[in-house]
């Protein structure tokens, strides 16, 4: 089978190997669709963290949003079935230390993520994936494959908004890419009253409308405090979920959100916090909280797609064919103007 990988920074390669048997307890999967991510793009440019810290491995089997359909299934599969319609996570948990025992499966002593880093499990940009059946999940019969692959920026979206209470209260997301997106979309399902998304592009803000922000911030026309304040009767946020990565933001927090208020971060900063005023953030009383992903939100997240009261599809911008993998990353960064997410066809439709 093919199986696109990143072969060292800024070079890309397509790999033929054996499509992987699947063992006991997994799951061979044709694959759909698959996204390609803004950490793949930079694991390909070399900015990572992972990366200038020399975390990758080549060659780097990447993809971590994607769709498919089981193919095989090991001897003690008893969950999911051959023609199963499924999406995976972007960790593999070995289900067998103490702490995937104890439930906790993204404490898990051997935990490998999906075509990212270090001893990376090898990703879904590929005709096939092979995956542990605990971290695989059914979709409806009413749900696209297109559709099921964008999932899991709204799963670490939603993850970022864990355990709060949102009712009545204003979520400002920064941020209009995928999580941006994702974060809008968690927000109102979990009852903001107020979601504003700021961001720099009108034609991404415009996609932030349509997944359920009641207003959008172009960060590009006037400073985001002001901006927020004028729309929200001259209040800052309650929450705020910072997905651009952009560390100002971090450290001008006080601007932005009220006293008591949290910060939740669920992107990545190419460099570290130098300007924060520590003393100031806990006199306000305020939480910051860090967050990835997580296997207990994709269930929620897939069935509020089965029940129909969410929609992926704003968030994608752009389409293209496993064929043209070789120039994807030339293709992800010529966009990058209006792309939001963009979803590689592999087997498309067609996948059974």
């Amino acid at each position: 089978m093919k199986a696109a990988a990143i072969a060292k920074t800024n070079e890309m390669c397509v790999l033929e190997v054996p499509v992987p048997t699947p063992g006991d307890h997994e799951v061979l999967i044709r694959v759909a669709y698959c996204g390609i991510c803004a950490t793949d793009y930079e694991n390909f440019c070399g900015t990572t963290s992972f990366a200038r810290r020399g975390e990758l491995v080549y060659p780097l089997r990447f993809g971590h949003e994607w769709s498919g359909v089981v193919c095989a299934a090991g001897a003690k599969v008893g969950r999911l079935k051959i023609g199963d319609r499924v999406v995976g996570d972007g960790k593999v948990t070995c289900g067998k230390c103490a702490n995937c025992r104890a439930g906790k499966w993204y404490d898990c002593l051997n935990l490998r993520s999906v075509g990212t880093v270090r001893d990376h499990w090898p990703g879904g940009m590929a005709e096939y994936i092979c995956m542990p059946e605990q971290n695989v999940f059914p979709i409806g019969e009413n749900v696209s494959l297109k559709e099921a692959a964008m999932c899991e920026p709204v799963a670490i979206a939603m993850n970022g908004l864990r355990e709060l209470s949102l009712a009545g209260k204003t979520v400002l997301v920064i941020g209009s890419g995928p999580l941006g997106l994702g974060g809008v979309a968690s927000a109102r399902a979990m009852g903001a009253e107020k979601i504003v998304c700021a961001g720099r592009k009108a034609v991404k803000l415009q996609r932030a409308l349509q997944m359920g922000a009641t207003d959008v911030i172009n960060t590009t026309e006037g400073p985001l405090g002001e901006q927020l304040a004028a729309l929200n009767g001259g209040r800052k946020a309650d929450v705020i979920l910072e997905t651009s990565g952009c560390i100002d933001y971090v450290e001008n927090v006080r601007l932005y959100l009220e006293n008591m208020g949290t910060l939740s971060l669920i992107g990545f900063y190419d460099r570290l916090l130098t300007n924060f005023n520590l003393d100031e953030f806990t006199y306000s009383k305020m939480t910051l909280r860090g967050s990835s992903g997580t296997r207990e939100n994709m269930p929620v997240v897939i069935r509020m797609l089965n029940e129909g009261s969410i929609s992926m599809m704003p968030m994608l911008t752009h389409e293209i064919d496993f064929r043209d993998i070789a120039g994807a990353m030339d293709f992800y960064r010529s966009v990058s103007a209006e792309r939001i997410k963009v979803l590689v066809r592999i087997a498309g439709g067609d996948a059974r």
